[in-house]
């Protein structure tokens, strides 16, 4: 199931079978994810991501706007379990070294929060995440690491959902025998984790001329009397 329900499983249900990832991306986070087709173009990928010849850009909205472009926050990092039994980042003396930097500012929005181009140093765990929250500008929703949290969704039931079941619905399928159950009100409908306002923007692998850039999320779009 948890293979399944992964980016590469979903792919493969879409035809895109033997994708290999380069690297990992946090569950609330969108954005690029590099994935190769063979293990001689993995093996160059991730040869470049250990070596650090890869520049990593993520966009983040935070709560409040950053003093100045170009800070760099250094704080090293390590993992705790958390009161809820999950494993979370936390600054520490003996942490691993980590590198952040907060490169420019791209809008302030009407809410008071601040959409943040953030360069990648290095790859330690949830450091994003932590680092800002650290440095005083914590993403705005996400509640981990000093964020406001979204409320939770239920998942959509409306007369779309009923038609792709009825089209694709498969004899002795668990997964669509409970959504038909949900459908019809027998059984309630998960409630889906909200996204966190970061996005994993641009990878650039300058060695081997690769760029990659995601769109804009809906979150670091301009809206009416937002600041440039």
């Amino acid at each position: 199931g948890s293979v399944r329900l992964s980016v590469v499983g979903m792919l493969e249900a879409l035809g895109y079978k033997g994708l290999l990832p380069a690297h990992r991306i946090d569950k609330p986070v969108s954005g690029v994810l590099c994935l190769a087709r063979n293990k001689k173009a993995i093996s160059r990928l991730q040869r470049c991501i250990k070596r650090r010849k890869v520049n990593k850009t993520y966009l983040a909205r935070t709560k409040g706007r950053p003093h100045a472009s170009g800070e760099k926050i250094t704080a090293p990092l390590g993992t705790i379990m958390d009161d809820r039994g999950r494993q979370i980042a936390k600054v520490m003396d003996d942490g691993k070294a980590s590198g952040t930097v907060i490169r420019d500012t791209l809008r302030t929005h009407k809410d008071g929060t601040s959409t943040v181009v953030v360069e990648l140093l290095s790859g330690r765990y949830h450091q994003i995440r932590c680092h800002l929250n650290y440095a005083g500008w914590p993403i705005a929703n996400d509640a981990v690491y000093g964020g406001t949290a979204e409320p939770t969704k239920e998942l959509y039931t409306g007369p779309l959902a009923r038609e792709m079941l009825e089209q694709h619905r498969l004899e002795h399928c668990h997964t669509c025998e409970y959504y038909r159950r949900v459908l019809e009100g027998t059984n309630l409908p998960p409630r889906l984790d909200p996204t966190i306002w970061l996005h994993s923007w641009r990878y650039e692998f300058p060695s081997l001329d690769l760029k990659f850039e995601a769109p804009l999320p809906q979150w670091a779009l301009p809206e009416d009397d937002d600041m440039a």
